[in-house]
């Protein structure tokens, strides 16, 4: 081989050297970054279910505390006259509050009125008993301005729960006890959820196996980004019910 070849066929070596080394340097670069944009972006999503539902109790908390600052309501707790129920709170208003659970509880914690609603079938059904047994952290109402708002597990489905203090139209007391309003957090609910973020959604409980097997560590953060394959990002996110535990 000449000189001149020689010299081609080294430079052409050092070229092809040089250009897989640029190549690699910025596939890991461009990678990186495409990387962290799609890590931001899924945790911006992440953020906005968590204010989907952090909105969803606000607005069961304004709705509760429309009846609940009510004379109506206020006199209920002291007769319990049946014509309050009839008048008021037939099946209709649990269809347009798109509520499971009223209760009506006394300043000694006992349960005036309770109601359980299925939405989907229209029709009253029992109230868990795992509801009555976990409402003491909504009755601690010291001001009347009192807002208590929170998660319940319960058997099947986690349950919204907001609480306010029973106070006469003109916002007086003395406090009469708690109403409080329910709405479970089901299959309908995430789907509701899916449409307002364009959003595919899943609730599990936080011992279930997807949140085992995802790896992610529960006392670090309250969301997590996890790559599931070549295609698909998810995250996670911790919520803690109404005793300030993950739930």
């Amino acid at each position: 081989m000449s000189l001149r070849n020689k010299t081609l066929f080294y430079i052409g070596i050092t070229i092809i050297f040089l250009l897989s080394a640029i190549y690699a340097l910025s596939s890991t670069f461009f990678l990186k970054g495409f990387l962290k944009i799609e890590k931001d972006h899924v945790l911006n999503n992440a953020e906005r279910v968590l204010s989907i539902l952090h909105d969803d109790l606000s607005g069961l908390s304004s709705a509760v505390g429309d009846w609940a600052a009510w004379d109506e309501t206020y006199s209920f707790t002291m007769d319990a006259n049946p014509l309050y129920v009839k008048k008021n709170l037939p099946d209709e208003t649990y269809l347009e509050l798109k509520i499971n659970l009223i209760l009506f509880v006394d300043p000694a914690g006992k349960v005036i009125f309770g109601r359980g609603f299925d939405l989907s079938n229209k029709k009253e059904v029992p109230i868990q008993d795992k509801v009555i047994e976990q409402i003491a952290p909504f009755l601690k109402h010291n001001t009347i301005d009192s807002v208590i708002q929170g998660i319940l597990i319960l058997d099947e489905y986690p349950m919204l729960i907001a609480s306010r203090p029973i106070i006469t139209s003109d916002r007086k007391g003395p406090i009469r006890g708690s109403m409080i309003f329910g709405r479970y957090l089901n299959e309908q609910e995430i789907k509701r959820w899916s449409d307002i973020a364009k959003l595919s959604i899943k609730i599990n409980g936080i011992d279930s196996l997807d949140i085992k097997k995802s790896g992610i560590d529960i006392e670090k953060s309250s969301i997590f980004i996890k790559p599931v394959d070549s295609k698909i990002i998810s995250g996670y996110m911790v919520v803690k019910d109404i005793y300030n535990k993950p739930a």
